[in-house]
């Protein structure tokens, strides 16, 4: 942590009142770095490490949150709420307090970055009794323990041989966001930033400017980077000039010159302008935060590595001298100062994928759009009778289209792919994909039979059931696939966990079946019968049947892992009607005239959804059911879509 900027006296007066010119505020950071902090976060706990007892902390994170217009603490969801803990992770008794150590205002820095890039989060502050390794590590291990799946260490020291053992007792967290500062002194690596099992945080001067982002970066010049003694190169590095670790991975703002503005009244009396890697690290953590819960078993930082081109390229600035150059020095790709860049936007750092639309014409030709609601369009392919569409952040783009003579072409990759011939003699199609699982496509052919293939365009079909009016079918990485069936009888069978799993009768008397699947809810199935009424389930095949809605003509659904399901119905009347947050949801009128609907969701984008009305118009959006609908295309007669 760096204060050494002339702070301005007037900063003392008014703890209540947003500082002018005493560093960022949330605005100003969230701006700098495109980030949904509104709408983001809610339900996830970022926990900070830090050493002794800050006795102000939960008055000093009011005054933050009152100046910057932050919400309250919410006593309900615990959104922007404080809780201390020991190291132990228990309530009592908390260390003795910082006193002249200085550790009380990393603490109140620590905090308040936290709330200005997740204002929705809620904060876990776990105190070491001292600050050494063995302290700072177990307070590390009950911070996850507790189940903050997000823990910023605002804390380094010199590297040295028994680091490799401290590194696997404490910083090795598998599914959970360790960040690290990489240090205050320039170039140099210090530990625990030097462990591949974190995220390197470095630090970058951050200006305003008059470019199409609004902001300048460079790399820091007191930030640490370099090549690590003692500890092993993680898979996802590839930089060439260093055969161990290096550091860093991505960066964000710790000049103190161009520091964040910090509310402490315990040893600093008001407000301050703060700098160091101590202010980058909880900003990626939060930032990690916004973007949903990270997949079991992975190493977050290499998301950064998988969408390098989804942060900002820090490309000048030094923090000294050194031997390949790129270990000290900014430059276009990774560097070691400021790692792969700093956030713009959520791609890089999480599950979420931009939304991918795809909506068939009334002359049979196929357009489809990445990127959200602001993209344009590409036209896909001709003579077209349906279209279905998937996603997923390291398979890419899956679509499938159903000629007007019944041949089945599907391609992954993106709009750029080329499609293949899957098969023939088909009348619908769905598709479905996950990061671990892969593609998963389902067939129903002309002749009543379902055939589906897991694993990509090149893997076998299998013939999986046959009387079969309608398929649906779903997966996610941690249930495995999960496939629907309508029989002609009006029965629905489903199964999960892939191909080789067996049916399971789940109702009779429906007229329509859809699904979704996702690693935190699992499955969920809803069906329509013959009276228009709406059942859905939640939890798997075993699990028991809701009425939802009557008077209904279509149902669609989607879920992830930080959103949860979402539930859209289309009433007989032409009026849709979505419910976020699972069975127990209320429902919400959305729009009416309308005869088609499609939605998905993403941790990242959240909710997306289209819909076809009554004069051939595709409408989507994107962010929830508070969200606004856009006008996307016109003569139109289907819409599909996917996060």
């Amino acid at each position: 942590m760096r204060t050494d900027v002339t702070q301005k006296t007037g900063a003392l007066l008014a703890p209540a009142q947003a500082p002018s010119g005493v560093g960022y505020g949330p605005s100003s950071l969230q701006s700098a770095y495109n980030l949904p902090s509104a709408s983001g976060g809610a339900g996830q706990t970022v926990a900070i490490v830090d050493a002794y007892d800050d006795p102000n902390a939960v008055a000093d994170l009011a005054a933050y949150r009152t100046a910057w217009g932050l919400p309250a603490c919410d006593g309900s969801t615990g959104a922007g709420c404080l809780t201390k803990v020991n190291q132990n992770g228990a309530a009592s008794p908390l260390p003795t307090a910082s006193g002249t150590t200085g550790w009380a205002t990393e603490e109140s820095l620590d905090i308040d970055m936290v709330s200005a890039i997740c204002p929705n989060c809620r904060i876990l502050l776990v105190e070491a009794n001292s600050p050494t390794t063995a302290d700072l590590g177990t307070t590390v291990n009950s911070a996850v323990g507790l189940g903050a799946k997000y823990v910023t260490n605002s804390y380094g020291g010199s590297e040295y041989a028994g680091e490799t053992s401290a590194d696997s007792a404490y910083y090795n967290h598998p599914g959970v966001v360790i960040t690290a500062s990489a240090g205050d002194s320039g170039y140099g690596v210090e530990f625990p930033a030097a462990s591949p099992h974190v995220v390197a945080v470095g630090g970058t001067s951050l200006s305003a400017a008059s470019t199409g982002r609004g902001w300048a970066e460079s790399a820091w010049s007191g930030t640490g980077s370099g090549c690590s003694a003692f500890e092993p190169k993680p898979a996802w590095q590839t930089d060439s000039g260093c055969g161990s670790r290096t550091n860093n991975d991505v960066s964000a703002v710790a000049d103190p010159a161009t520091g964040v503005a910090v509310y402490d009244s315990y040893d600093q009396h008001g407000w301050l302008e703060v700098g160091g890697t101590s202010a980058s690290s909880p900003i990626i953590a939060s930032v990690y935060a916004l973007a949903g819960t990270p997949a079991a078993g992975s190493y977050p930082a290499s998301s950064l590595y998988a969408h390098a081109s989804a942060l900002n390229d820090v490309t000048t600035g030094s923090d000294g001298s050194c031997s390949p150059a790129y270990l000290c020095t900014a430059q276009a790709g990774y560097d070691g100062p400021t790692g792969l860049g700093t956030p713009n936007g959520l791609t890089a750092f999480g599950e979420g994928t931009p939304p991918l639309i795809a909506v068939l014409d009334g002359n049979g030709t196929v357009h489809a759009k990445q990127g959200g609601l602001s993209a344009g369009w590409v036209t896909e392919t001709s003579g077209i009778s349906q279209v279905a569409v998937a996603s997923d952040p390291v398979n890419g783009p899956l679509i499938g289209v159903l000629r007007t003579d019944g041949n089945f072409y599907a391609k992954e990759g993106g709009l750029s792919a080329g499609w293949v011939l899957e098969t023939t003699g088909v009348a619908q199609i769905a598709v479905a994909s996950d990061p671990v699982n892969g593609p998963l496509i389902g067939v129903l052919g002309t002749n009543g039979n379902f055939y589906a293939k897991e694993g990509s365009l090149s893997a076998g079909w299998v013939l999986e059931t046959t009387g079969v009016a309608q398929i649906s079918v779903a997966s996610d990485r941690t249930h495995g696939a999960l496939l629907a069936v309508l029989g002609t009888n009006g029965n629905v069978y489903a199964k999960q966990g892939g191909l080789s799993a067996g049916w399971v009768l789940e109702t009779t008397a429906k007229t329509q079946v859809d699904v979704a699947s996702d690693p935190v809810n699992g499955a969920l199935i809803a069906v329509l019968d013959g009276s228009g009424n709406v059942y859905a389930k939640e939890g798997g095949v075993s699990a028991g049947w809701v009425l939802e809605a009557g008077g209904i003509s279509h149902v669609a659904v989607a879920s992830d892992a930080a959103n949860g399901p979402l539930i859209a119905v289309l009433a007989t009347n032409g009026s849709v009607y979505a419910k976020d947050g699972g069975l127990s949801a209320g429902w919400v009128l959305e729009t009416t005239g309308q005869k088609q609907i499609a939605v998905a969701s993403d941790p990242a984008f959240g909710p997306l959804i289209a819909v076809l009305d009554n004069s051939n118009n595709v409408y989507a959006k994107e962010g929830g059911l508070s969200a606004g609908w856009v006008l996307e295309a016109n003569g139109q007669v289907q819409v599909s879509v996917a996060g």
